[in-house]
């Protein structure tokens, strides 16, 4: 495994066929920029069968699967003793996605809590605009104890537009796989128009035919459509008419452009 720079762990998937089934411990590859040999022993396979397997990487979210590999055990004229530990049947992490908070304009702050269940662990969230989430933040090992860790996590919004976030807390062990519910949190930004003026739709409409980059308005459109959403929930009715009229405006620019809002 190459681990490309990044923090990188590895396990193996086999089993009878193609679908494995089992799974090895996890293990810590480095983050290194060099290709690393690898090597995890399995004991207790069946004599004189032919196994499917393949190695599994995680750096940072990304899971790269290598291809398959088949061996055949050799056979035992005897009755074969097996022995060794039963992965397939490790428990899967329990996993709870918690809130968030927006430390301020250029900080998410996200929250949860993960079970181990007794198996070595690794934590980490996934966020984005949509249910599809697109980042994630670094990999934490969080042991192999029965306890409940509460993690937490922070990124950077640079380069993340307005809107509504989506995110969850994903955990993994020799067991497989658990991911948490899927939260939104409101990203609502940071504008030059959000000030006292911005309540004068034609101060705010002035303001929008003067921004030349439309790219920007359809941005403040995502944020306006996301503080809708939260207005709507909180039952504020006159901050509901003002941002309706307010995402019209730009929409409407945006139409005099000859220019999609979305």
């Amino acid at each position: 495994v190459n681990p490309n720079g990044f923090t990188t762990v590895f396990y193996f998937e086999w089993g009878l066929n193609q679908e494995y089934k089992s799974k090895t411990p996890i293990k810590p590859v480095g983050e290194g920029t060099v290709g690393v040999p690898i090597a995890i022993p399995v004991l207790g396979l069946a004599p004189d069968t032919t196994y499917h397997y393949r190695v599994v990487s995680i750096s940072s979210g990304h899971t790269v699967y290598g291809s398959s590999t088949q061996l055949r055990t050799l056979p035992v004229p005897e009755m074969p003793v097996s022995i060794g530990i039963d992965f397939e049947n490790a428990p899967l992490p329990t996993v709870v996605t918690g809130d968030a908070t927006l430390i301020d304009s250029a900080l998410e702050l996200l929250y949860g809590s993960v079970n181990p269940n007794g198996t070595e662990t690794v934590v980490y969230f996934e966020y984005g605009l949509t249910p599809n989430y697109g980042s994630t933040t670094p990999l934490h090992n969080i042991g192999s104890d029965s306890t409940l860790h509460h993690v937490q996590a922070s990124f950077d919004l640079d380069g993340i537009m307005a809107g509504w976030l989506h995110y969850r807390l994903v955990a993994f062990n020799a067991g497989g796989m658990t991911v948490g519910e899927d939260k939104t949190v409101c990203v609502c930004g940071f504008w030059p128009w959000d000030n006292g003026d911005d309540h004068r739709l034609e101060e705010f409409k002035k303001s929008m035919e003067n921004e030349k980059d439309n790219d920007v308005l359809r941005a403040y459109i995502l944020t306006l459509m996301g503080r809708l959403a939260q207005a709507k929930k909180d039952g504020r009715v006159e901050d509901v008419k003002l941002l309706e009229d307010k995402i019209k405006v730009i929409k409407d620019v945006l139409s005099g452009r000859g220019e999609a809002w979305v």
